[in-house]
């Protein structure tokens, strides 16, 4: 019986420190950090929950040929440095990352796929990270004694690889963001129309100094504040402001629809063609909904 609850502590032992580490990745993804620094800190967590002497974080280089190491605990051994790239044709790693499946091997010296990187290791566990079904990279642990890895360990650390992909599916998808609202940026101030982004949240985004002035508001006091700014501003110099705010709520209330219509302003007077278009991200998410002013008082 003492034995019996000597191993059930160790259980919840293991299992709070599974837990702390998922919620830890989690914190640490949803706060926008850098990939390398999320893996490193993994490696460095991972001993002191499973019985290994090192550990590892390897990604697939885009034409899938290669494993490039981007974190390891300890302090990675002289021939393969952070950065080394290892072909997927070799190792246990290779192998892992070719077929998305895990390997638990008990005596590596047994493994017709075994690549030596540690001279003194004698047992490995190895995950793939997946990214959907797509498999992105692999995790690995060595240690020194023979059967030091079990079906547990196995689960435990499939479930971290797990958890991994999913904060580099988030990662790679805040990047993709970043990068187009920058290239919107730059087309938005280098063109005539006026030209704003309502976000799903609400708030505006890329608005640029054409918009601002149509709307006769400053485009930096209506950059990143709720759209009801932007649709207050338009009502007070609305010339039918009941028909008006019947349109602008007709365009907000379904962003993922396109819509073009006319406003007539006063205080100056001009008429405003308004094109509203959604924005798709590359992988089919909603970006946000497109606002095109243009001037057409004198056409």
């Amino acid at each position: 019986l003492a034995l019996e609850n000597l191993w059930l502590n160790e259980q919840i032992q293991l299992q709070l420190s599974e837990t702390q580490t998922l919620h830890r990745l989690i914190l640490e993804g949803a706060s926008g950090a850098e990939l390398r620094q999320i893996a490193q800190s993994l490696v460095e967590t991972l001993p002191s929950i499973l019985p290994c002497d090192s550990v590892s974080v390897s990604l697939l280089t885009e034409d899938k040929q290669h494993l490039e190491f981007v974190a390891t605990y300890p302090a990675p051994p002289p021939d393969f440095p952070l950065g080394v790239k290892l072909p997927t044709s070799v190792g246990i790693m290779g192998y892992v990352a070719r077929t998305g499946e895990p390997v638990l091997e008990r005596d590596v010296r047994t493994n017709p796929y075994y690549f030596a990187g540690r001279s003194r290791t004698l047992s490995e566990l190895c995950v793939p990270i997946k990214i959907g079904d797509e498999v992105v990279g692999v995790i690995n642990l060595e240690s020194k004694r023979l059967g030091a890895f079990n079906e547990h360990h196995l689960s435990s650390l499939q479930t971290l690889a797990a958890q991994l992909g999913v904060v580099m599916e988030r990662s790679q998808l805040l990047r993709r963001q970043t990068e187009l609202a920058q290239q919107l940026s730059v087309i938005f101030d280098a063109v005539l129309e006026g030209i704003a982004l309502v976000l799903p949240d609400g708030r505006l985004d890329d608005v640029n100094r054409r918009f601002g002035d149509l709307v006769g508001v400053p485009a930096e006091q209506l950059r990143y504040q709720h759209v009801s700014k932007m649709v207050n501003a338009l009502l007070q110099r609305a010339t039918d402001p009941i028909e008006m705010k019947e349109a602008l709520d007709s365009a907000l209330e379904d962003p993922t629809q396109p819509i073009f219509d006319t406003l007539t302003l006063t205080s100056p007077e001009c008429v405003l063609e308004r094109y509203c278009v959604p924005v798709w991200l590359p992988d089919g998410s909603f970006m946000g909904q497109l606002w095109v002013l243009r001037d057409v008082t004198e056409e």
